[in-house]
């Protein structure tokens, strides 16, 4: 099934076919961290912004067991970057045309597919072999910040599934092309169920793997995670294709594919029979947080890139971080830091890049309704 979905839709032009496919299939059986650098100099720059405004969808599918309170979702996103508008690696005349975006990320929409039809056809002829629901989610907006996952964990998928009754979710994110045998899982150090569960179905499936404990990857499970759900995410590497418009079918691994695939129904299989993994809190890196973002300093916040209200949402903080210490959390509205405005995610970019190590500034939230005013110190990297 994997071969044949992927040649059949993943050169399509546009997303809404891809959507209706998806839902018809539903209904026929009911991974890039980049970082950033100093040179050492300064300057200015000057640039005309021009905010866009859309909409996109969700698709989530659900497979129900019988009685069951809690479920686990499997998810992938299901956007690319169209025409190299937007993310594109290459030059010239090539940024401009269709990205195909096989392995990134037609790779883990279809192996989610695989795995939902497997497990609906399981639970259908055996009933009760499921102890949990089963979600399968199809992501929007990933490329463009983890858009759509962001939404489904902030608003408990728009009122339908509560976060505290997602026991897990396990991400595929750019999982088509392996090589050498080797597979890399993200996300152990959420709960400590995942590393004695992989290492046991390994034994078997015989990847060389790769694993980090670390949650904040650039991905979907971020935003699951951050929403208080123990995460893994599946993926396979970066490579010559990625973000270009070479990452064509062809090239995919499709009995990769097909192993890794099974290696993810194994560990669900395996925490199916258990109880659900507990969550736990992990630190991010401060290093390595200040490097991706680019800045001097670290405060330690995790903006809502979705939010659209006048100000900074936060959707959380680094637990032990600046902001975290300063008494900032999740949900808090950031409306002036150093004596700034901040109007939007651009001015607090603008707000980070003159900040100090070690120097304390004013920063004012607003909670639920009423102005708060902290003091936060941030820290070098």
């Amino acid at each position: 099934m994997i071969d044949g979905w992927l040649d059949g839709r993943v050169q399509e032009d546009g997303s809404a076919l891809t959507v209706e496919a998806i839902r018809g299939l539903f209904e026929s059986f009911n991974p890039h961290a980049t970082t950033s650098f100093s040179f050492g100099l300064t300057g200015e720059l000057a640039v005309n912004l021009e905010t866009r405004m859309g909409t996109d969808e969700n698709i989530v599918g659900m497979i129900y067991a019988q009685n069951a309170e809690k479920t686990i979702l499997l998810g992938a996103h299901m956007d690319h970057l169209g025409y190299g508008e937007t993310g594109s690696r290459a030059t010239g005349e090539a940024r401009n045309t269709i990205h195909y975006g096989a392995d990134d990320n037609a790779s883990g929409t279809a192996m989610i597919l695989e795995m939902a039809e497997y497990l609906a056809h399981m639970e259908r002829e055996n009933p009760g072999t499921l102890n949990y629901n089963i979600a399968v989610a199809f992501w929007s907006g990933e490329e463009l910040g983890l858009i759509g996952s962001s939404d489904f964990a902030q608003t408990d998928a728009g009122g339908l599934l509560p976060m505290e009754q997602v026991a897990a979710y396990l991400n595929f994110d750019m999982v088509g092309m392996l090589n050498n045998n080797q597979l890399i899982l993200q996300g152990l150090g959420s709960s400590d169920a995942w590393r004695p569960v992989i290492e046991k179905k390994n034994v078997m499936a015989g990847f060389t793997l790769s694993l980090s404990d670390d949650p904040y990857v650039p991905t979907d499970a971020m935003a699951l995670y951050q929403a208080g759900v123990p995460v893994l995410s599946v993926f396979t590497g970066l490579h010559d294709h990625y973000h270009m418009p070479t990452d064509v079918a062809e090239n995919l691994n499709y009995e990769g594919m097909e192993r890794i695939a099974d290696f993810g129904l194994q560990i669900l299989m395996e925490m199916n029979g258990d109880d659900a993994p507990v969550y736990k809190a992990v630190q991010m890196n401060e290093t390595r947080q200040g490097a991706m973002r680019g800045f001097s300093v670290y405060l330690g916040t995790i903006p809502d890139y979705a939010s659209q209200v006048k100000g900074v949402k936060l959707s959380g903080v680094r637990e032990g971080g600046p902001a975290a210490k300063a008494g900032l959390r999740g949900g808090d509205i950031i409306i002036r830091m150093a004596g700034k405005e901040m109007n939007d995610l651009y001015d607090y970019t603008y707000a980070l890049g003159d900040l100090k190590p070690d120097v304390e500034v004013d920063v004012t939230i607003l909670r639920d309704g009423e102005e708060v005013h902290l003091k936060i110190t941030p820290e070098g990297r």
